[in-house]
């Protein structure tokens, strides 16, 4: 029997990819990798949440919350 992955583990699994390929790209380039920082991917996960429920899509909340650098 195989067993089915849950959408949050595919879903963790995506992003681990993504910042994979991210890093790999910036590396090519000369650049430094990035790092993990858990408070931004909480932050990222929550605004992806908040753009699916409101039927949106912008690097800034719906309500004009903008992220400072």
């Amino acid at each position: 029997m195989v067993k089915m992955k849950s959408q949050k583990t595919r879903n963790r699994e995506i992003e681990r990819e993504i910042f994979r390929l991210v890093n790999k790209e910036r590396k090519k380039r000369g650049l430094k990798e990035l790092q993990s920082e858990p408070y931004l991917i909480q932050a990222a996960r929550r605004h992806s949440q908040d753009m699916i429920k409101r039927h949106y899509f912008s690097h800034e909340g719906k309500g004009g919350f903008k992220n400072k650098d």
